[in-house]
């Protein structure tokens, strides 16, 4: 049974790169929705029976966003910390974990209270990722095809919501 361990994670590995992707695509909708307005100036969100929509929406679903994904990923740091024999490694996995967590909702209250701060508020969230990724790699080796294939995935959405989160500082911003 033990020689099968890498069978039965397989489906896993398949369905984290599914939903993994397909976490992508709020991410894109929200900047597809602003490069419409910017490009075309319309929005396709004006399209709505009870009024009119409040300005950068977009940006609010975009930025929204990014903050639950930032804290749920963090989550990953407190429970991948628990397994780690250094002591110090564990305990700075936990700490990082929280602290990336309050960072993301501070992000978010920023982008709520000042909107006129939203491009500041999509640049924590970038540091966000960039530092999660770097605590993520220095705490775990990469021993098996699976571990080296999940990471070449994080690596590669890592990529895309980072440049997705530059396309929308640059929509604001000119």
């Amino acid at each position: 049974m033990a020689g099968n361990t890498g069978l039965l994670k397989m489906p896993m590995l398949k369905l984290i790169h599914i939903l993994g992707y397909a976490g992508l695509l709020p991410f894109i909708m929200s900047a597809g929705l602003l490069l419409v307005e910017r490009w075309f100036g319309f929005s396709l969100l004006l399209v709505y029976p009870w009024g009119p929509l409040p300005a950068f929406l977009e940006a609010y679903f975009f930025t929204t966003y990014s903050a639950i994904i930032l804290s749920f990923m963090s989550g990953t740091l407190w429970a991948n910390g628990q397994g780690l024999k250094s002591h110090n490694a564990a305990l700075g996995a936990i700490l990082m974990s929280n602290i990336l967590a309050l960072l993301a909702w501070f992000a978010l209250l920023l982008g709520i209270v000042l909107p006129q701060m939203l491009v500041i508020c999509l640049l924590v969230l970038m540091f966000g990722y960039v530092s999660l990724l770097w605590v993520e790699r220095s705490h775990n080796e990469v021993k098996s095809e699976i571990e080296s294939a999940y990471w070449l995935m994080r690596l590669r959405l890592s990529f895309v919501v980072l440049a997705l989160h530059l396309l929308m500082i640059i929509l604001l911003e000119f």
